[in-house]
């Protein structure tokens, strides 16, 4: 794999994905919906989210809910989800081809650290910094 760093966006089989961190154990990478699916995922968090449930508890109870909503010009309003993460076989070759705003790398982290996102990823993003 090509030196990727947190915020790189890659396609992979035809789908975009952010690259997140890599360990020894997996690839984390968030999972760039379509206008369409994202939508939906956005929907269904707000109409949980009017009865008063945070958006760290959704995200703890299901990872359908750890996604932010893009707002670098290429991906504006799609879903960056990243509840998967790890868990895709991420192998072979992958295609660099942008890169997210500050704003969405700054985003992305804060609500990996501070939602229900996988403890691996979450603590592997720790590192970071």
């Amino acid at each position: 794999m090509a030196a990727l760093n947190f915020g790189d966006v890659f396609l992979y089989k035809e789908k975009e994905y952010i690259f997140l961190v890599a360990t020894e154990e997996a690839i984390f990478a968030a999972k760039i919906l379509d206008h369409v699916q994202s939508r939906y995922l956005d929907n269904k968090f707000n109409s949980a989210a009017t009865k008063g449930v945070q958006r760290a508890s959704l995200a703890e109870a299901s990872p359908m809910y750890c996604y932010v909503l893009l707002q670098t010009q290429e991906y504006k309003e799609r879903a960056a989800h990243y509840g998967n993460s790890g868990k895709d076989d991420l192998s072979g070759v992958f295609t660099r081809c942008n890169a997210l705003c500050d704003e969405d790398v700054a985003l992305l982290k804060r609500e990996i650290a501070d939602s229900g996102a996988p403890a691996k990823l979450r603590n592997a993003v720790a590192l970071l910094g």
